[in-house]
Parts: C-alpha cells; structure tokens; sequence
C-alpha cells in the first residue's frame, strides 16, 4: 500500500516537472505571485515534515548510519534533501498547470505587453536559453526565454509591444513579441 502510493506520487510529481519543463519557459501564470506566495510559506513547513518523518523511520536511518558515517554530514544531508524534495513536490503543480492552460487554450489572441528588459543574444550553454527578457503581460511580469519566439529586432527595454500568444484561464503560452 504504502509502496503503491509513493509510486503514484512520483509519477504525479514527474510529469509535473516534465510538463513544466516543457510548457512553463513561456507561460505567464495568471496567479504567479499568489502561488509564489503560498510557495514561500508552505516549502519550510513540508520540509519539516519530511525531516520529521525522515528520522522517526528506522530502516531510513540505520542505512543512512551505514552509508554515511559521519554525523556532521548526516545531520547536514537530511534537512537539505527534504528542503529539496518539498520544493519539487509544490513545484510540480505549476507543471500540471501549465498544461492543462496548454490544453485549454484558445487560438492565438493579440495582447499589449510591456518588455522591461531585453537581454542581448548570447550562445546558448548546454540547451540553455540565448535570450530572455522581461516581459509584462496583463499585470503579470515574467522572467522568459524569446530565443526561440518570433521577436521583432527592433524591440528594446522599455519598448510596448504586441504579444501573441494563445490564452486560458489559467495564463497566456507566449508565442510571439511584435513591436508596438
């Protein structure tokens, strides 16, 4: 039972992640700074947790004393894993979220955006991005990737723009920046 439910959240977790790595570079999040909120009060308390539950297990704990030895390290590790593992367990919602706003999202709409910052192109490093930008879109600024958009040359910081893009309730999947 216990193995069973641990699977089916590590799946959910997963392909949250995935999703998330594969939508969420040009999704603007409606609810971004009250989920951002949330996230910064609810990581400490479920990292507690999971430290708490970590060292009431036993079979946990004597293979952690097998494997590393040295007390200092064993005490250094665990509040860092379960810090770790809370952030990728609340981070993974914004994954199905992204998603599901990709799923539901209407054809490309035209919407006025604000770009704050335009970074010049540098070579990307490991599939890392070459460009981003920070962009405004209805009260919602985003830190995103337009390397890979169709973004008008002329568009500098502090320039109004059109964005394209297709929307849900959820927030907008940015497909293009035109200038203003």
């Amino acid at each position: 039972m216990t193995t069973t439910l641990l699977l089916i959240v590590f799946v959910h977790v997963t392909l949250g992640l995935l999703l998330l790595l594969a939508f969420g570079d040009h999704f603007f999040f409606w609810h971004e700074a009250q989920f951002q909120r949330w996230l910064r009060a609810a990581v400490p308390f479920v990292a507690l947790a999971l430290m708490i539950a970590g060292l009431c297990a036993d079979k946990p704990s004597k293979e952690m004393r097998k494997r590393v030895p040295n007390v200092f390290l064993r005490w250094a590790a665990w509040p860092l894993f379960s810090y770790l593992t809370a952030g990728v367990l609340l981070l993974s919602p914004l994954g199905w979220i992204a998603g599901a706003s990709k799923a539901l999202a209407s054809a490309p709409t035209e919407m006025t955006a604000i770009v704050h910052e335009m970074r010049p192109y540098s070579r990307p490093v490991r599939g890392g991005c070459g460009q981003r930008a920070e962009i405004e879109i209805r009260n919602v600024r985003a830190n995103t990737c337009v390397a890979d958009l169709r973004v008008d040359p002329s568009l500098t910081s502090g320039s109004h723009a059109i964005a394209v893009g297709q929307v849900s309730r959820y927030g907008v999947h940015l497909q293009e920046l035109r200038a203003r």
